[in-house]
């Protein structure tokens, strides 16, 4: 990864590099058009959101194929990331807020950030909730909950 001197701060710098090592061979570019490309996801997603306050110390990417590093500093999670779950923020591939979300609670996350980071996200308006309520379905039966809604309501205090 190459920086000009003098030139703008593209920012999260440490997180860029190692996604950029995550393949090598293929230009950021042409990987932010891919559906392959390891996106920035779970605690590390949260921070490039701004979104909580989970440290997020390792950086975390989710990718659909297998990938293998030599960094310490990187933890990888292997399943799929449909279009309409991720995004761009500042050049960096992304999960949207309420996979976000869903992925810190499959992850078993403390729940009362994981709830910081929902009302954020709310509040921020880059996330609804009926976004949460469909994300957070799958984890339903598992935090003992009737469905996503109820799941919704119990992390973010609100009524159905």
């Amino acid at each position: 990864m190459y920086r000009i001197a003098g030139g703008p701060d593209p920012g999260h710098l440490e997180r860029r590099a190692a996604w950029l090592q995550l393949d090598p061979g293929t230009p950021a570019g042409q990987r932010l058009r891919s559906d392959d490309t390891a996106v920035v996801s779970h605690r590390s997603a949260a921070a490039l959101y701004g979104l909580g306050d989970l440290i997020a110390d390792t950086h975390e990417f989710t990718v659909a194929r297998r990938v293998q590093t030599r960094r310490t500093d990187v933890r990888l999670y292997r399943r799929p990331v449909p279009r309409p779950d991720r995004d761009i923020v500042d050049g960096l591939p992304v999960t949207k807020p309420h996979r976000i979300v869903a992925d810190l609670l499959a992850e078993h996350e403390d729940g009362s950030a994981i709830a910081t980071i929902a009302t954020e996200a709310i509040r921020a308006g880059v996330m609804t909730t009926a976004q949460l309520r469909e994300a957070l379905s799958p984890l339903a039966r598992r935090y003992h909950a009737k469905d996503g809604a109820d799941l919704a309501a119990q992390l973010i205090g609100t009524g159905q």
